[in-house]
């Protein structure tokens, strides 16, 4: 698939990019930069990179990305398979966000959590806040066998089970927001560790 970043245009397996991440291969939180060849998606569009199409998919590409600009009624499933064609939220600085909105900040797809009169540049979707978006994730039944992979600002419901740090965690109560904590922060609070085999006990 090709793709299309300051007027250069190459195929996605001949791009090569720099990843900076918090944790390095021991689990430390450092900020580190590493190479990444032929990168995902989500990888290149966190760079900078587009698909590029031709002039009449980019004009479908257009119609669809303002359609969902102002739909406040997408499902997570469909926030995540048109994740490409989310408005970018920094489109949206000094204007204002509808609740149930969804845009794409860090290559990922967020939901707007109430109604945003003014959208602020210091005020990105993320952990500080979590009041204002949810990040929408992959789907996962949430089961022992099939655990939701925990990643704060996140929403946790009593009775699935979630995995954080390579620990299997059962949620014991509704959180009724997204949480900013470590679920090793939580225990007690929203929830337990399960034993590695829940099924045996």
């Amino acid at each position: 698939m090709l793709y299309t970043k300051d007027n250069t245009v190459k195929e996605q397996r001949d791009i090569t990019i720099e990843v900076t991440s918090r944790t390095n291969a021991f689990g430390a939180e450092t900020d580190f930069t590493y190479t990444v060849s032929n990168p995902t998606h989500a990888q290149l569009t966190a760079a900078g990179w587009t698909p590029y199409l031709s002039e009449k998919e980019n004009a479908v590409e257009r119609y669809i990305s303002a359609a969902l600009a102002r739909s406040a009624s997408l499902t997570d499933a469909e926030a995540l398979d048109y994740r490409p064609l989310l408005p970018q939220w920094d489109t949206y600085i000094g204007g204002s966000l509808r609740q149930g909105q969804c845009v794409s900040y860090g290559g990922r797809p967020w939901r707007v959590r109430q109604d945003i009169p003014a959208v602020l540049e210091n005020q990105a979707p993320g952990v500080e806040t979590a009041a204002l978006y949810e990040r929408i994730d992959e789907e996962h039944e949430g089961t022992a066998q099939d655990p939701i992979p925990y990643e704060p600002p996140m929403e946790i419901l009593s009775g699935k089970y979630y995995t954080e740090g390579g620990i299997l965690y059962l949620c014991t109560r509704d959180s009724g927001t997204a949480l900013t904590h470590t679920l090793a922060q939580l225990v007690g609070l929203y929830v337990e560790t399960a034993p590695e085999n829940p099924a045996e006990q």
